[in-house]
């Protein structure tokens, strides 16, 4: 390889990098915004009670290198939100992979649930369902069942949690994942991270989840 060529994929990869930290910085800048317009503390390298609130779901224990980067959060009524971007990594060297979501975190007295974890169901899930990893299924709402993966200890609490406006708002939202213990719940999409045009969105429809198993 000749050194103009070199040089040209060496100029490329530094502007990648540059152009990389300026949407970062402005993403960081935003979001900080938006915490401020919600009345919500901020914390730009994490930070503050969520890692202590968060560990014990699955998302919490994959990979390695786990950062919280752009914490929003706070009270909103008589719920604890917290905000942020997470990021792990898993393989290593040229397997490597990189994870960065979204994630929103809702705690409230109000919500009472079983601890379980639900995924967009893809052809990996079928085959552990095939070897005999369990995938709790409703008879009555065969499109959610073939849609996502749901597990849990205690099928029937479980059961009761998902009634029928829970089936219907999942059904309804493709690429949802969601983990619950008690009062605690977050959800996401696996590898995208949400726009800060559409934070307030994504709360409004946090905390409609949080709403709906409430009534459960």
């Amino acid at each position: 390889m000749d050194f103009p060529l070199i040089l040209f994929f060496l100029v490329l990869a530094a502007g990648v990098i540059v152009f990389s930290f300026y949407f970062e910085r402005r993403r960081t800048k935003q979001l900080g915004a938006i915490a401020t317009e919600l009345n919500l503390e901020f914390y730009e390298n994490g930070g503050g009670q969520v890692m202590g609130l968060v560990q014990d779901f699955q998302l919490f224990s994959k990979g390695r290198n786990r950062r919280v980067k752009n914490l929003i959060q706070g009270q909103v009524e008589d719920t604890f939100v917290a905000i942020f971007d997470y990021r792990y990594v898993t393989g290593r060297g040229k397997h490597s992979h990189t994870y960065d979501q979204t994630v929103i975190l809702l705690r409230s007295e109000q919500l009472r649930v079983p601890k379980f974890s639900l995924y967009p169901e893809n052809f990996f899930h079928k085959m552990g369902d095939f070897l005999g990893y369990h995938d709790i299924d409703f008879a009555n709402y065969p499109e959610f069942s073939n849609r996502y993966l749901l597990r849990g200890e205690n099928e029937i609490l479980i059961h009761k949690s998902f009634h029928s406006e829970v089936i219907a708002f999942y059904e309804n939202s493709r690429g949802l994942s969601t983990e619950a213990n008690d009062s605690r719940l977050i959800f996401y999409r696996a590898m995208s991270k949400v726009p800060p045009e559409e934070m307030h969105s994504f709360l409004s429809v946090g905390l409609k989840v949080l709403h709906l198993f409430a009534r459960s």
